[in-house]
């Protein structure tokens, strides 16, 4: 690297230091240390499952959907709650539950002790994305939204290149010692989160008792929000492909093809070093683009991705498939964010956010339960050949939304009035 090019680094790092205020950047660092904690054992979780207690991968990603059915019901319940009350409660108890469960992760020996975990994981441990991507809509303006949400998933993505590939060899000698350096970890975060996050909830958020909303009642205005809805089925089905490569790809190259965890995990921690390095260049091209075309060519590279991991059977492949699926997750993941944060008006924007957040809940209960139900029924290649397919539904979903916004972009401009649930 030149001594231009440094400077040129230090210059950009300083410009992002300086743009945004201490409450990001604490954010920043607290979904590093986040992301770390889990990944260092979440992504083997299967494999111990299925060596413990010689269970079929059917039942497994059942635990997988138990929990994902929790994290539905917790995410309907917290969005009202988070714009009553405020982001920061829900993301001290969930990172904080998140710990303990490691915890009692390494001390279960029984398989309805870990139902009972999974149940718990499910209903606490994601409200901390929800908490963090509502803070970050909060503090940022809609210009600076691209560029923020690409920085936190960064930051996500520094944590997930550390923690999958010192959790594959720890794995390999003791994963009940992963369980515990994740319980630490995480223990961690919560003090920060205690002591070093501010409340950012809108002062001008009315109360739901004067706003007639209700505890639940404010979800009727999402309702009836069909763009928001359609773009939500639309990444449900991203999500199911993705999921799986997270979830069930450890089982499946190790089972199959022979690949340990410590392998396995430098598979995750190449997407997440790719994240890393190439997520700004990316937002910085993609954000000029048309938002919907670029949300379909998202899912194209992840459809590509999924689907060739069914032709690979070495490390090396799975490398590339991984690559793939990556660049349309670079492409995808911040533009859908900053699509959720334009649909949300301040006063249900924990509820936006908790809806968008069952994206991953609900996938991550559908898609592996799917995949596990292919892989014993049919074949092991027929998980991947399935995760291809949904993505290409949600590209043709996006495109579908691309034309209906541009058909109210030119009614719009000729003065005439849409048909009902035509616009975006």
């Amino acid at each position: 690297m030149t001594s231009n090019s440094i400077k040129s680094t230090k210059n950009r790092l300083q410009s992002f230091k300086n743009k945004y205020s201490r409450q990001f950047w604490i954010i920043f660092g607290g979904q590093i240390f986040s992301v770390v904690g889990t990944s260092l054992t979440w992504p083997f979780l299967t494999i111990y499952l299925r060596e413990t207690f010689g269970l079929p991968l059917t039942t497994i990603t059942f635990l997988i959907s138990l929990e994902s059915v929790m994290t539905v019901l917790s995410t309907i319940l917290v969005g009202p709650y988070m714009d009553r009350h405020g982001r920061k409660p829900i993301m001290v108890i969930s990172v904080f539950v998140n710990s303990l469960s490691f915890v009692a992760l390494s001390l279960a020996k029984t398989l309805p002790a870990f139902v009972v975990i999974m149940i718990l994981r499910g209903l606490f441990t994601q409200l901390y994305r929800v908490g963090t991507n509502t803070m970050v809509t909060d503090i940022t303006s809609e210009e600076d939204r691209y560029e923020a949400f690409s920085l936190t998933r960064t930051s996500a993505n520094i944590g997930f290149a550390v923690g999958p590939a010192i959790g594959g060899f720890i794995a390999t000698v003791s994963i009940q010692l992963s369980m515990s350096i994740s319980a630490v970890v995480l223990a961690i975060v919560t003090v920060i989160t205690i002591f070093g996050v501010k409340e950012t909830l809108p002062k001008q958020n009315i109360p739901e008792t004067k706003s007639g909303f209700g505890m639940l009642g404010g979800y009727r205005n999402i309702i009836k929000d069909k763009p928001f809805l359609v773009f939500i089925v639309a990444d449900i089905c991203v999500t199911m492909g993705m999921v799986n490569m997270f979830n069930l790809l450890s089982v499946y190259a190790k089972e199959n093809f022979g690949i340990p965890e410590s392998q396995y995990g430098f598979i995750m921690t190449v997407n997440a070093m790719m994240a890393v390095t190439l997520q700004l260049p990316v937002t910085s091209i993609t954000r000029k683009k048309p938002e919907f075309i670029m949300l379909a060519l998202g899912a194209v590279f992840y459809a590509v991705g999924l689907g060739s991991v069914a032709w690979g059977n070495s490390f090396g492949d799975f490398v590339i498939s991984m690559v793939i699926m990556t660049i349309g997750e670079l492409i995808l993941q911040p533009i859908a964010m900053s699509v959720v944060a334009r649909f949300a008006p301040p006063e249900l924007r924990g509820r936006y956010m908790s809806l968008y957040s069952l994206t991953v809940g609900a996938a991550r209960g559908i898609g592996p339960l799917i995949g596990g139900v292919l892989n014993d029924q049919i074949a092991p290649a027929a998980i991947w050949y399935g995760a291809g397919i949904m993505a290409l539904v949600s590209a043709t979903i996006f495109i579908g939304m691309h034309r209906n916004q541009t058909r109210q972009q030119e009614l719009d401009a000729a003065g005439v009035e849409a048909g009902p649930g035509s616009s975006l």
